[in-house]
């Protein structure tokens, strides 16, 4: 059982890991001995299903999500033409990129970031040098 008490209060808590998710409740108890009995019936709830928990869907893809994320921007920045053509730009870059484009958006962390910025090092800027650090990074700023 995983019942703590949160410092300056007498109420006991649990958490739990369920299915990859973090579990964290408050079971708005004095007694310790009453807080694991609601752990072992939320743990059981879950297990049969009755919490209302349900399965998330699965993330799009970078290159699916993209014409949405450019609707978004259009409307946001309908005003702010220079702004509309710049994510565009850095969009088209992203998508460019083959092992980029066709992972889900929530499997995107920083490994496979760094791994664009290498893939990106190796291509030559519009005068022919090598992209500079700066560059690459720009075309990332908004896609934290």
């Amino acid at each position: 059982m995983s019942v703590y008490k949160q410092p300056k209060s007498n109420k006991w808590w649990f958490k739990f890991t369920w299915n990859g998710d973090l579990i964290r409740k408050s079971t708005k108890q004095t007694n310790r001995r009453v807080a694991e009995q609601m752990e072992a019936a939320y743990r059981t709830s879950l297990a049969k299903g009755e919490v209302g928990i349900h399965e998330r869907k699965a993330a799009p893809t970078l290159a699916d999500f993209a014409p949405r994320f450019k609707q978004a921007i259009e409307t946001e920045c309908a005003n702010k033409p220079a702004t509309v053509s710049f994510y565009s730009a850095k969009l088209q870059h992203l998508l460019s990129d083959p092992i980029l484009s066709r992972l889900p958006l929530d499997r995107i962390d920083e490994d496979v970031i760094d791994g664009y910025k290498h893939r990106r090092k190796n291509h030559r800027s519009r005068r022919g040098r090598p992209l500079a650090v700066a560059s690459i990074n720009r075309q990332l700023v908004d896609c934290r």
